[in-house]
């Protein structure tokens, strides 16, 4: 299901940003970025949103010098970086920082890994497997781009100058399934994917239902009017069961249940259980 995926890694579309022609994003590229610290890989897009325009600007022409080069390559003289900037004093800016951020997503694109760390990954994997549990996939402790340097030199036989300039999500993908081959990795097949989108689909379903039932408990200024919401809508007796089970003391028990008055009576006897007021909780 990734065919299409690892077909763009291995031959990246063309990227010009600030006139300048950007190479395939490259391991080395990824270094060198890191390296800076630059903004584009250390933040994330709600950060560098955040960031004021010139420092977002400083950025953008930061890494595009990095990456219209060979990542071994020196940089530019300074009559010439005087130049570029003066060819560029009309530039639109935020649409050259969504270009270049297309950029780095389309040479960053990776086939998508399951992590047994990940409890979503997990719930994935075991409903597309018949209840499987996971047993690989933890999490990497080294640097990605440090392990591909690794990958391309001691399984690609490149020198390690030649390892610098390899595409990024090309190299990333080939390690990636050698890591699956060997059974230290699990890339997400199409069950898990469809198995995944379902549960997604339900927790978004759910979360509107909520929503709704939330929205009839505030507007129902009676308890006529709440009993009435509630037998229109059962669900909300989930709001309120939720509410109880996170509380932490019967103090704060006692509390919900008095807020919600007929809906804790209900749904308490319903689990077979007393309001804490009453005393302690045990099954009728």
């Amino acid at each position: 299901m990734h065919e299409l995926m690892f077909a763009d890694s291995a031959r990246p579309a063309p990227c010009l940003c600030l006139r300048l022609p950007l190479r395939p994003y490259s391991v080395g590229h990824e270094l060198l970025l890191l390296q800076q610290r630059n903004p584009f890989l250390c933040l994330s897009r709600a950060e560098f949103d955040a960031l004021p325009a010139d420092q977002q600007m400083a950025a953008l022409v930061k890494a595009v010098l990095v990456c219209y080069r060979p990542a071994a390559a020196h940089g530019q003289p300074e009559k010439w970086l005087r130049l570029w900037q003066w060819l560029n004093r009309h530039t639109n800016y935020p649409l050259a920082i969504a270009e270049f951020r297309n950029y780095l997503l389309a040479g960053r694109n990776l086939i998508p890994a399951l992590s047994a760390g990940d409890e979503r990954d997990k719930e994935a994997y075991e409903i597309a497997n018949g209840g499987e549990k996971m047993t690989a996939g933890r999490p990497m402790g080294s640097p990605l781009v440090a392990n591909l340097i690794h990958f391309c030199i001691h399984e690609l036989n490149l020198t390690p100058a030649a390892a610098l300039e390899q595409a990024f999500g090309y190299v990333g993908n080939l390690y990636f399934a050698q890591l699956e081959g060997k059974g230290c990795l699990y890339v997400e097949n199409h069950q898990e994917a469809a198995a995944r989108a379902e549960m997604v689909a339900k927790r978004a379903e759910v979360r509107t239902e909520n929503e709704l039932a939330r929205a009839q408990w505030t507007a129902s200024s009676t308890e006529e009017a709440r009993r009435l919401a509630y037998a229109q809508n059962p669900r909300i007796g989930n709001l309120f069961a939720e509410e109880w089970y996170a509380a932490g003391s019967d103090a704060e028990k006692s509390r919900i249940e008095a807020a919600w008055g007929a809906v804790a009576v209900a749904e308490l006897e319903k689990a077979g259980l007393k309001p804490t007021a009453q005393g302690d909780l045990c099954p009728d």
